[in-house]
């Protein structure tokens, strides 16, 4: 495990939250290709026929293909959505307890680099 950057969890926080906010982005502009590729798909057969066979239709298969890969694309997207949003839910708990006195600016945090990766923190 490679260890990252020290940041107070204020830093922490906006950094998810500019993260989520490019992730719901790329996220809607992902819907929306896998939109419009399902309508193509839609129109395109399964199958031709060439010289009189049956054969598998290329256009199809690489439609499918391209549509298969914005799935998994927009499901990596949902899992780092539904992760962040659990981080920031986990901020906002502590803010809310009682009995713990939390100041965000103050409180610092030490992240791996595989956590800078996933919650959207840059290094310098």
């Amino acid at each position: 495990m490679l260890i990252g950057p020290t940041v107070s969890v204020e830093e922490l926080e906006k950094a998810m939250e500019n993260k989520q906010t490019a992730n719901k982005k790329t996220e809607d502009v992902i819907i929306g290709e896998l939109e419009n590729l399902y309508v193509k798909l839609g129109t395109l057969d399964k199958y031709i026929f060439e010289d009189g066979q049956r054969v598998l239709n290329e256009k199809h298969f690489k439609t499918k293909t391209l549509y298969e890969e914005k799935e998994k694309e927009l499901e990596e997207i949902q899992n780092s959505i539904r992760f962040i949003n659990k981080k920031l839910d986990e901020i906002q708990e502590l803010e809310n307890m009682k009995e713990i006195e939390f100041d965000k600016a103050k409180e610092r945090v030490t992240l791996t680099l595989n956590d800078c990766i996933l919650l959207g923190v840059e290094t310098d």
